[in-house]
């Protein structure tokens, strides 16, 4: 008995301990609004430390293809102050000079990614007795796939969350044709539906509050499409110009001419082979009757089906996944340099008429053959052949930035697999999104004269079924005008391959941030756009090997300039000077000293804390492994956040000794 209530007060004690040690999570708010396919999200969230300062790590996680925009910091009830872009190591000095000062300070910086999701780490440190505010803007262009733009937020606060709160607008100058929105916990597979509201035809609301949240809120939209040169938007000298026609349904596939190549080294044993072999299965199955294609298993030498591109008949798919049932066994070493040539030399006598394509997987680094990545990307000449090479990174142990070289060198995409329990819906989906072509050779008569156009995608001259081409640019310097007037001419399919044009797209002047009336754009959107989009586009161009310094120099001067958090940048805030201290808010007697500041705007009365009825979750939103894996990482990073300081060890270690 004894025992026991030593160890249950020791317990207690911990408890104690931990909950006196840890900055206090107060407010954690989301705001998003998304306009004419711009995202732009808030996270705003309030830390109370103890007498003593403390620090509280925020995790936050958001889209790969999203930047970070801004940050900026408050000890209450004073002055906001904005963060400042430095690079990564300039920011880390700034930071851990003002924890020591006993200044409030936060720093801003990314890291790994997981699950299509960029990773940044935000350390806030609290001086002592203070309450803060720090709010998180990022911004994102989103992807049409598959027919729909996804919107994706996540809200991970941890565990000492009061509530959470989000808000969402979207507004599209053209009809919004349909929205779901929904959330789905980390480690379920049910999703929660959410209320969308219809403020008018183009726009839509979110509004939810949890008591209390771990996983991720979906926005998933469409919007109305008509078959001519799209929608355009100008702003100033600056432009966004948004091509996904729907095409008449005399209107057929182009046919592609496809070389599927898979490595079958000794690494892809296991699960990662099972999981391979199904989904090319499944994938040749994918294949259209006018298609041409063949198959390359390879380690450090090469299986081949036929040889030679055949066409995708019921017989010749048939066989081909027999084949690779029998023959996709795992064994030897990596020889990607060989297998890619032998993808090219079968690629380069193809005709134009066909979408000429290489899909290349692989789950390692190359160990055979030529080895040197640099060799690698110079011998892989697929555009020189007008075909495009398309790489899947099975896992993270490969060299995927090499994977990224040889796609954006080569009109290609690019994408991560993960090794999950969905890892084979991974494969299939991508190859989903590339199984349509619809328009092929695109090209842009700008009615007036422009200069540094970019564009989202790696081959804007070809159009995909449920995707969305979009491109920004600015008028040339001296030039005036408007962009009316702009068409889109194309190679399409009626039977036999021919030249189309698509009518003229009239643009919408968003003029002192107003479109038609509507007080819904910033001030400076469509160039913001232009810098989010030049940026990538620089980055991707820097990986060629000649051009690499020029590029990112102007990409740095570009993320400078409009305070984006980049790979070459981080963002910083410390407060200029301490203030006197101010005893946080607290139950029972106030503390002594100066009168506490006002309290923050509350928020509104959480739901109780139920969930909302579920139904069977159908998209590929995440998986409990890796679920699991954020919540472990989390802990450890609030743990080792008290456990390192020093007011922390004396009740840590009197917990101990009764325990």
């Amino acid at each position: 008995v004894q025992v026991m209530k030593a160890t249950s007060f020791g317990f207690a004690w911990l408890r104690f301990a931990v909950a006196s040690c840890t900055p206090q999570l107060k407010r954690y708010d989301l705001n998003s609004t998304v306009q004419a396919r711009y995202a732009e999200t808030k996270l705003l969230v309030e830390i109370e430390s103890d007498e003593t300062g403390s620090e509280y790590v925020l995790h936050v996680q958001m889209p790969e293809t999203a930047f970070v925009s801004g940050f900026r910091l408050r000890v209450m009830p004073g002055e906001w102050m904005d963060a400042a872009v430095e690079s990564k190591e300039v920011a880390e000095q700034i930071y851990q000079n003002a924890v020591a000062d006993g200044k409030s300070a936060a720093q801003v910086a990314e890291e790994a990614p997981r699950r299509g999701m960029a990773m940044f780490k935000v350390p806030i440190f609290v001086r002592a007795s203070s309450l803060v505010q720090a709010e998180l803007t990022y911004q994102e262009v989103l992807e049409r796939r598959h027919g729909k733009f996804r919107h994706r937020l996540s809200l991970r606060p941890g565990e000492q969350a009061p509530g959470v709160s989000v808000h969402a607008d979207i507004f599209d100058p053209q009809q919004i044709s349909s929205l779901n929105a929904f959330y789905v916990e980390d480690g379920s597979d049910a999703r929660s539906t959410l209320t969308a509201v219809r403020d008018s035809g183009k726009s839509f609301r979110v509004d939810s509050e949890w008591p209390w949240a771990d996983g991720e809120l979906f926005l998933e939209f469409d919007t109305g499409h008509a078959f001519d040169a799209g929608l355009v938007l100008q702003q100033g000298s600056y432009f966004a110009h948004f091509l996904s026609p729907e095409l008449p349904e005399t209107y057929m596939a182009l046919p592609k001419a496809v070389h599927f190549v898979v490595d079958i080294s000794g690494s892809m044993s296991g699960e990662k082979e099972t999981q391979a072999r199904a989904a090319m299965v499944a994938i040749l199955g994918q294949l259209n009757s006018q298609d041409i294609f063949d198959v390359l298993l390879f380690d450090g030498e090469q299986e081949v089906w036929q040889g030679d591109l055949v066409e995708a008949s019921s017989t010749n798919v048939k066989e081909a996944q027999a084949w690779v049932h029998e023959q996709f066994h795992s064994r030897g070493s990596t020889d990607i340099h060989e297998a890619l040539q032998v993808s090219l030399g079968l690629l380069q006598g193809i005709s134009s008429e066909y979408v000429k394509m290489s899909i290349f997987l692989s789950d390692g680094e190359a160990s055979a053959g030529i080895t040197d990545p640099q060799e690698i990307r110079k011998a892989a000449r697929f555009m020189e052949s007008s075909a495009c090479l398309h790489s899947l990174g099975f896992g993270f142990d490969l060299n995927f930035e090499l994977l990224e070289s040889l796609s954006w060198e080569n009109c290609g995409l690019a994408r991560r697999i993960y090794v999950e329990s969905d890892a084979a819906d991974q494969l299939q989906n991508f190859f989903s999104e590339l199984s349509q072509p619809l328009l092929r050779d695109i090209s842009w008569q700008w009615p007036v004269e422009v200069e540094a156009v970019s564009s989202a995608q790696v081959n804007p001259l070809l159009y995909h079924q449920g995707s969305e081409i979009c491109s920004v640019g600015r008028l040339a310097s001296g030039s005036l005008g408007m962009m009316a007037g702009l068409t889109i001419s194309a190679v399409a399919n009626l039977g036999a391959q021919q030249a189309i044009s698509l009518a003229p797209a009239e643009p919408l002047l968003l003029e002192a941030g107003r479109l038609l009336a509507v007080d819904v754009f910033p001030e400076q959107f469509a160039e913001r756009l232009w810098a989010h989009l030049r940026i990538k586009e620089l980055l991707r161009r820097a990986r060629r090997i000649s051009e690499a310094t020029a590029l990112e120099a102007e990409a740095l001067a570009l993320s400078l300039n409009y305070s984006l958090v980049t790979p070459l940048t981080s963002l910083i805030v410390v407060e200029p000077e301490a203030s006197p201290t101010v005893p946080p808010v607290q139950g029972g007697a106030a503390s002594p000293g100066p009168p506490a500041p006002p309290a923050p705007p509350p928020l509104a009365a959480p739901a109780p804390p139920t969930r909302p009825p579920s139904s069977p979750q159908t998209s590929d939103t995440g998986s409990s492994s890796s679920a699991r894996s954020h919540r472990q990482d989390r802990s450890f990073a609030e743990a080792s956040s008290f456990f390192a300081r020093p007011t922390c060890i004396l009740p840590i270690m009197l917990a101990s000794h009764l325990l």
